[in-house]
């Protein structure tokens, strides 16, 4: 094949729809064909003629079939010899990996001068390219365009250029939406969360409408629930739409290839699309709506100093709002607005008038829960809307315990916590402190001191009335630190009159109150909590319960343990310090 028709001793045009493919695959048109003759005794017969070739080329096939000769190579030349004779009757010599034949009888501007100027140029350009420090070709055009003439910048290539500076291929920006709802289902997890949410959830699932980008949004407990959750989806979605979701893309986390999953998917005729290994670009719809829906969650729990426990209820409420948002995918319309115009007959029964996260309430308590002179309402922290109830949803912090109610009046401007909490601490109002029992019994308790047979007989009334009025407040937990921490009292005292050898035991076990205390009326706590030395009629200091109780008090716990609790015997038999048996 020849692109320079004077090359033609005899020539006869092709038909205009002839072309032959080139090695990169490319079509090209055969103008015509004919015979050329390259050397005083080598006539090369059906040669084509192919305007757009760059160079000449020869078929060694058609060669040795046509003029019965043997080609034969060597590393850099190569010989054609005929096959009766043996004489030789071309050369051709190597050059960057090809055959050029040599003494040709053609215009010497048209074939062996253009390609041996065309390798020169080529590697002059690859030379610059490699002492320049690899910049791309196109920097290097712009330097010495003369060494670009009749080449293209896409021929060159550079191994090492690919190695150090292969970069990914670009991900198109698309904006196109299904024609459907539910044709394309996208379908993401985040997780886990370093604080665990009040209901002990960690991780959450979302799955976005590709048509209508209305978005469900479900808390997870553990990532093995995704399965069961896309399953109840799909129900879902079948039974209020009477639709199937057709295609279902997700990333190629392993959540979503289980068997469950995929006896599901095939069962139901659901085609799952997965992302490549670290594409997330591809399922970018799931990537981008999960990044809006944390910005607007951190946004809620900021602006109001919400505890970090509560951010399952912030990420349900982010997802709430922003489905009935002005969204520009949607040309200005919300998700829900678009999904209602394919489905009118559906009635979104949970829209509630928008409220600010985090502000305080007060819930309405309904007169079977409240006495007459009872508060007719609780103070509460509004976190967000029922999904399947016509209410508010608030919690009740000092209780523990969620409300869902329509009779909730709110004060918007007033946030519940006033300072960010530390993680960890329980909850409680800061105005309504928790009240837990702290008693003190003055300074003569602690100056008396108590006989040896107060000491064997009785025990202190203070522990265990305590334990008793401990029961009923420990319904309620008490921050760390509170005033539910007893307090105890200590005394200086000095170990060296008591002897240096002191052994140390284990405390005995409690013995029930009736059995230490030797008077037959003893003072109650409750006797002592509701005494009144003001308005009692009795003058007498001794008729006080102070020192009724004073006289029960065990003061021996002030004393070392050592001294409360004696010393331990050994036993009398020799312990073996040798090994039972020899190694």
């Amino acid at each position: 094949m020849t692109p320079l028709p004077k090359h033609f001793s005899t020539y006869s045009p092709c038909p205009s729809n002839k072309k032959i493919s080139t090695a990169d695959g490319t079509l090209i048109t055969v103008a015509g064909q004919g015979d050329v003759q390259i050397t005083p005794t080598i006539i090369l017969k059906n040669v084509l003629h192919v305007p757009k070739l760059s160079t000449n080329l020869i078929s060694i096939q058609k060669l040795t079939k046509d003029l019965l000769c043997n080609v034969i190579f060597h590393s850099n030349s190569c010989i054609l010899q005929d096959k009766k004779s043996g004489r030789t009757i071309g050369h051709a010599r190597e050059w960057n990996g090809l055959y050029y034949m040599e003494n040709l009888n053609l215009p010497i501007e048209s074939h062996s001068l253009i390609s041996e100027s065309t390798i020169t140029s080529k590697e002059k350009v690859q030379l610059i390219h490699c002492r320049l420090g690899h910049p791309s070709f196109r920097v290097i055009k712009l330097l010495f365009p003369s060494l670009f003439k009749n080449l293209n910048l896409e021929s060159f290539h550079c191994e090492a250029c690919e190695l150090a500076k292969h970069k990914r291929v670009p991900f198109p920006i698309s904006n196109k939406l299904s024609t459907s709802p539910f044709y394309l289902v996208h379908t993401d997890v985040w997780g886990p969360s370093n604080i665990p949410n009040i209901s002990g959830a960690k991780w959450f699932i979302t799955f976005i409408d590709d048509c209508t980008r209305v978005m469900w949004l479900f808390l997870l407990k553990h990532k093995s629930e995704v399965s069961s959750v896309f399953l109840r989806f799909v129900s879902m979605i079948k039974n209020q739409f009477g639709v199937n979701i057709k295609k279902l893309r997700s990333n190629n986390a392993k959540d979503y290839f289980n068997h469950t999953l995929n006896f599901f998917c095939q069962k139901e005729g659901i085609i799952h699309e997965s992302s490549c290994v670290h594409t997330p670009q591809q399922n970018g719809i799931a990537e981008r709506k999960n990044g809006h829906l944390l910005d607007q969650t951190r946004a809620l729990i900021f602006q109001n100093n919400v505890p970090k426990i509560f951010w399952g209820e912030a990420v349900l409420t982010a997802t709430y709002l922003i489905n009935r948002l002005p969204s520009t995918i949607l040309s200005s319309k919300s998700p829900m607005e678009v999904l209602k115009s394919f489905y009118p007959h559906i009635t979104h029964t949970n829209n509630h008038q928008p409220r600010i996260f985090g502000c305080v309430s007060f819930v309405h308590v309904h007169s079977s829960g409240r006495g007459k002179l009872d508060p007719r309402a609780i103070k509460c922290v509004f976190l967000g809307y029922s999904a399947t109830q016509k209410g508010y949803k608030c919690f009740h912090p000092p209780s523990q315990k969620f409300f869902v109610s329509r009779d909730v009046t709110f004060h918007e401007q007033i946030s519940y916590f006033s300072q960010p909490h530390l993680q960890g601490e329980n909850l409680r109002e800061e105005d309504e402190p928790l009240i837990l029992p702290n008693l003190s019994f003055g300074p003569e308790i602690r100056k008396n001191t108590v006989g040896p047979e107060i000491q064997k007989n009785t025990t202190t009334i203070y522990e265990a009335e305590a334990e008793e009025e401990q029961v009923e407040v420990n319904q309620i937990p008490a921050p760390a630190g509170s005033a539910a921490d007893t307090e105890t009292t200590t005394r200086p005292h000095d170990d060296t009159k008591f002897g240096k050898n002191l052994v140390y035991t284990r405390r005995g076990k409690a013995i029930p109150r009736s059995s230490h205390v030797q008077e037959s009326n003893p003072i109650s706590l409750h006797e002592v909590n509701h005494f009144d030395p003001i308005n009692s009629n009795s003058t007498n200091c001794d008729e006080f319960p102070y020192e009724k109780l004073a006289a029960q008090v065990d003061h021996n716990l002030d004393l070392p343990i050592a001294l409360r609790k004696g010393t331990r015997t050994c036993t009398k038999h020799q312990l073996l310090i040798k090994p039972l048996s020899q190694a």
